[in-house]
C-alpha cells in the first residue's frame, strides 16, 4: 500500500493515514486560514453609535434585527436568528470602512 517507500515498514494503516494528510495538507492548511481569519473578525467590536440604516444593501429584515438587539461583535450578530452570513459579510465591509453610508431620506 505504501508508495513512499519510507512508509514501507509501518503499519499499513499508519501509513495511509500519513499519506492522506501529507496529500491534504494544502487544503488545511488555507481551511485553518480561513478559519483564524473568521475567528478574528468575529470578536472584532461594533461601536454603540452604529447605523445600520447606512449599509445600502442590508436587508430590511436584517437592519431591524441587527437594530433592535445591537450586538457588540460579529459573533453575536452572526447568532441573530435570520441574520445570514451575507449580512455578516456587509457588516464587515462597512465596518472596515470600506463600504459605501448612504444617509436615508
Amino acid at each position: 500500500m505504501a508508495r513512499i517507500p519510507e512508509l514501507a515498514s509501518v503499519d499499513p494503516l499508519v501509513a495511509q493515514q500519513v499519506e492522506i494528510d501529507q496529500k491534504y495538507a494544502g487544503y488545511i492548511s488555507r481551511q485553518q486560514i480561513e478559519v483564524d481569519r473568521q475567528s478574528r473578525l468575529s470578536h472584532k467590536r461594533i461601536p454603540d453609535s452604529f447605523s445600520y440604516d447606512g449599509i445600502v444593501h442590508l436587508r430590511a429584515e436584517a437592519r431591524e434585527k441587527l437594530s433592535r438587539v445591537r450586538p457588540l461583535n460579529l459573533s453575536q450578530a452572526s447568532r441573530i436568528t435570520g441574520i445570514t452570513p451575507a449580512d455578516v459579510a456587509l457588516l464587515i465591509v462597512h465596518l472596515d470602512g470600506k463600504g459605501k453610508v448612504v444617509t436615508p431620506r
